[in-house]
């Protein structure tokens, strides 16, 4: 398998970053130091950069820093890939459809791809493939391969409980096999300026509202896209939106104010089924000046919603008189 690197082509270097682990550090030097001297295209340098765990090494090419960061050392079909990875490197190819290519060259937005491995893992060497070709492909996507038994601290971080684990943008989580389908799907989305409603219900079915929330906070700023999960047909997805949408009610209610239209005109075009959980959220979350809308409501035709209504416009009356 190490005869393979005399086909590189360009030269590469195996970059050390430094870590205060001395033991770790001999491993990946070891490592590196075993695997240089199959080519003299290869060569060792030692470099310091803040990284969120240490040592690593990066894989630069013609001089220049590169995207692909092993926090790892490779074993059985990992190392295969990592050989191969260093190959396609110093051709400059990706080894992706053209298609994908020229779509990952246009991205206007730096991703990161985190992929955690571990031993005896059958999917993890084709979820390492993939993630390093798309870093190949575009320099702003960064590809780090974590072993987690050697960066427990990381796994515990991200509350990794299964190999592969492929954190994008540390947004959207891929497990199992379903990342070498979904990978080049959802780095596109994770490029964009605003994510797409499956990407903020994947957050919330990850039980991370709270990372919506301060996003939301942060941008002041609650996207369209997001409110329209109010009608997706899981319930997980719609109470996920409640909360989101109540805590910020509490700590900016200024940017509530901007969605009631937005959530009555969903109201009007949804079944009854969501009209019910738009009420009770109104009356979660809205003030006086809902309450005509809320009125309106009670008074109509049909009985489920009437009284969720008038439940309603009690909470909002309750909750005005104690703040007014």
């Amino acid at each position: 398998m190490y005869q393979r690197l005399k086909g590189l082509q360009d030269p590469l270097r195996l970059t050390l970053i430094n870590s205060k682990n001395k033991d770790l550090f001999l491993q990946f030097e070891d490592y590196c130091q075993s695997l240089i001297k199959y080519s003299q295209k290869l060569a060792l340098h030692y470099d310091l950069e803040p990284l969120e765990a240490y040592p690593a090494i990066r894989l630069d090419s013609n001089g220049s820093k590169g995207n692909i960061y092993y926090f790892a050392l490779p074993r059985g079909e990992e190392e295969a890939i990592f050989i191969e990875t260093l190959l396609l490197l110093s051709k400059r190819e990706a080894s992706l459809p053209r298609e994908t290519v020229l779509e990952l060259k246009h991205l206007k937005k730096e991703v990161s791809i985190k992929t955690m491995i571990s031993g005896r893992c059958p999917h993890c060497a084709s979820a390492v493939a993939l993630a390093n070709k798309v870093a190949i492909a575009s320099p702003k996507i960064s590809s780090q391969v974590y072993d987690v038994s050697l960066f427990p601290e990381v796994a515990r971080k991200y509350q990794v409980t299964a190999a592969p684990t492929v954190i994008i943008q540390d947004d959207y989580f891929l497990v199992g096999s379903q990342t070498k389908d979904k990978l080049i799907e959802w780095v596109g989305k994770a490029a964009r300026a605003q994510y797409d409603a499956e990407v903020y219900k994947a957050i919330l079915k990850e039980a991370r509202a709270q990372e919506l929330i301060e996003r939301f906070l942060k941008e002041k700023e609650i996207p369209r896209n997001f409110l329209d999960l109010l009608l997706d047909p899981e319930w997980p997805a719609r109470l996920g939106v409640m909360v989101v949408l109540e805590s910020i009610s509490q700590e900016k209610p200024v940017m509530i104010k901007n969605v009631m239209t937005q959530l009555l005109e969903l109201f009007e075009r949804t079944e009854e089924r969501e009209k019910g959980d738009i009420i009770f959220l109104l009356g979660l979350i809205g003030d006086e000046t809902i309450l005509p809308n809320l009125e309106n409501i009670a008074r109509g035709k049909r009985p489920v919603l009437r009284e969720i209504a008038l439940e309603a416009i009690q909470t909002i009356k309750g909750r005005w008189g104690k703040v007014h």
